[in-house]
């Protein structure tokens, strides 16, 4: 639940506005059939990693199997083990967990608000090119009052009206 909080910690001038719990992974409900596809798929990657030969040997592709693996140990673990850390917006910028995030860094930032589509989400652009948009679920949090405070530090995106294909694609796979 989104809280309002006005303490002010060892530093003048520090305010935090708002705070929320926000999970560390998205997680997604993945039944049986989800499960049975993903493996069917990873067993005919499987395959086609070692009876397909290497481009530059002549020799089954061993790191594509790895590779595989790897990625089916990985979305299994992010299920599992994904808990939630808070967001909190401040006067001197956001922190998500333990990473801060000063205002100076961020170019703009996007409120998405569709009940009908369940979308529920705060997006940051960064100034820098390199650096991946910021998604935020708002979970119990206000729209309207973290767009309220976050229009007195920065630029409001009005361009934005869907999420990105990236989380569009994520949700769908649910990866």
């Amino acid at each position: 639940m989104a809280e309002v909080n006005d303490q002010q910690p060892d530093q003048p001038g520090y305010e935090e506005y708002l705070s929320w719990r926000i999970p560390e992974y998205e997680k997604h409900q993945r039944g049986f059939r989800w499960y049975l596809i993903g493996s069917i798929m990873a067993a005919v990657l499987a395959g086609l990693s070692i009876f397909t030969p290497n481009f530059l040997f002549d020799s089954p592709n061993y790191l594509f199997l790895i590779i595989i693996v790897l990625s089916a140990a990985i979305l299994l673990l992010i299920n599992v083990m994904a808990g939630e850390v808070d967001f909190t917006i401040t006067s001197d910028g956001i922190e998500v967990g333990d990473k801060f995030y000063d205002y100076d860094e961020l170019k703009n930032f996007c409120v998405l608000f569709k009940p009908r589509e369940e979308l529920k989400s705060l997006y940051f652009e960064f100034k820098s090119n390199f650096r991946p948009r910021l998604h935020i679920p708002l979970g119990d949090a206000n729209p309207l009052e973290v767009r309220e405070i976050l229009l007195a530090f920065l630029n409001e995106d009005l361009d934005r009206t869907d999420e990105s294909s990236i989380d569009y694609l994520s949700k769908m796979f649910k990866l």
